[in-house]
């Protein structure tokens, strides 16, 4: 039994009991509650191929990640299970770093016919990839804001700024922040630091940037002599865990940033702001639905932070 199958039976267009099928909102009671009965009399299962050549839809998005590992398996994961709810089949590209391979990948993902393209992560320069291209929707999880996709973002630079504050208020007097990476992301986080000084009116001797390169891992080889202020801020998790690993305990007050499991599986258990992936991801699938679905959404959604404490700050 498939989607033609359903439609012979009910004497229906394809089109229509496809809308059914996909919960449009103009189709009558009385015609969903006959393509249902079908559906639950037959035992028929959407088949995405067989909707898509009647429809141009291929119920099928396209998920693009710099790789699978922690931030972004939190992402993965959230995006397949919301995807897979509303009835999308995912087709995930893990594609480094290198804009060649990233280019490729989404062309490979354009040539599929896919419904949406979600990019997830600040390391995409989508304006390029898109230019002068015919695209589905294309939403950017906390990535570069743009008028030629949709965005959903937590402001990093806000978040980063009220922690600082909060440091401040609490009697710190001398502010480190070590990063990794010159993304769009660390360079957000490194504007709400420095704007945090300015306004606190700290000496410019009494807070410094770091680059620390450790590709991502916990384990760097760090002079804990080198680290002399008061607390440090980290532009993600992993950093704040090699410091951890790497400083005197109790020296040095530490703040990561996304808030991952791995907080708590050092000691002193680390402290750090929550920029609610979780919420972007779901934000941006619906976005994209009211999208498909030829709704107007905002350009540019924000979702708020939180700093979470534990022992480290």
């Amino acid at each position: 039994m498939n989607i033609y199958d359903i439609a012979k039976v009910t004497g229906l267009s394809i089109a229509t009991v496809s809308r059914v099928i996909n919960n449009k909102d103009n189709v009558s009671p009385k015609t969903k509650d006959k393509v249902n009965t079908a559906i639950t009399k037959y035992g028929y299962t959407p088949n995405s191929m067989a909707i898509g050549l009647a429809t141009k839809y291929s119920r099928t998005v396209a998920v693009l990640v710099p790789d699978s590992e922690r931030f972004f398996s939190v992402a993965i994961s959230t995006i397949y299970k919301k995807l897979e709810e509303y009835g999308y089949d995912v087709l995930l590209y893990c594609t480094g770093n290198n804009s060649e391979h990233i280019e490729n990948y989404f062309n490979r993902a354009l040539a599929k016919n896919v419904d949406g393209v979600i990019f997830v992560g600040s390391l995409f320069n989508i304006d390029d990839l898109i230019k002068e291209k015919q695209t589905p929707p294309i939403i950017s999880i906390n990535g570069k804001e743009s008028n030629l996709y949709h965005t959903v973002r937590c402001d990093e630079c806000l978040a980063v700024k009220n922690a600082a504050k909060i440091a401040y208020k609490e009697g710190k007097r001398s502010f480190l922040f070590v990063y990794n990476f010159a993304t769009y992301s660390a360079q957000q986080k490194i504007n709400g630091f420095l704007q945090a000084m300015d306004e606190l009116g700290v000496d410019k001797n009494s807070y410094r940037l770091k680059m620390i390169n450790n590709n991502n891992s916990f384990d760097v080889e760090i002079d804990s002599n080198d680290i002399w202020e008061d607390i440090v801020f980290c532009s993600g998790d992993n950093l704040a865990i090699a410091l951890v690993n790497n400083l005197p305990k109790g020296k040095t007050s530490i703040v990561g940033f996304d808030n991952s499991t791995l907080c708590n599986i050092v000691t002193p258990s680390i402290s750090s702001i929550d920029n609610n992936l979780e919420m972007m991801c779901v934000t941006a699938i619906n976005i994209l639905r009211d999208l498909l679905n030829n709704k107007e959404a905002p350009k540019t959604t924000e979702v708020p932070s939180k700093l979470v404490r534990r022992s480290s700050f």
